[in-house]
């Protein structure tokens, strides 16, 4: 998701027009909608061609999530065509599933097929 900032700006300065910025976000929030999810969290690696999770990385960082988060808000003000989706997918994140109360910290991240936790 890191890539549609870029496409934003790349409009504003003219090197993408509206349609092209728009329609290459619209692929890239469609993909997003696909995956699996773990309370809203993808897995950090997902095939595009199917959209399946990996079966060898089966990790959930938090850090990745928030970088994707911000993108996402940056999508839903930026974009209006695209505003609700972006919203609902940023909404989705169940951020106290992540969330250590006894530190009051993040966690590190998750690996969904054993939920363990990673505290850093």
């Amino acid at each position: 998701m890191s890539q549609n900032s870029p496409k934003m700006c790349a409009e504003q300065l003219g090197f993408l027009n509206s349609r092209e910025a728009t329609s290459q976000l619209t692929k890239t929030i469609s993909s997003l909608e696909h995956f699996r999810t773990w309370f809203g969290f993808q897995q950090r690696w997902n095939s595009v061609a199917d959209f399946s999770s990996s079966k060898s990385d089966t990790a959930v960082s938090v850090l990745d999530s928030a970088n994707l988060c911000e993108e996402l808000l940056s999508v839903s003000k930026l974009s209006p065509k695209l505003s609700a989706r972006a919203k609902a997918l940023f909404y989705s994140h169940q951020w106290a599933e992540v969330y250590d109360s006894k530190q009051k910290t993040l966690l590190g991240g998750v690996d969904t097929s054993s939920n363990k936790f990673n505290r850093q």
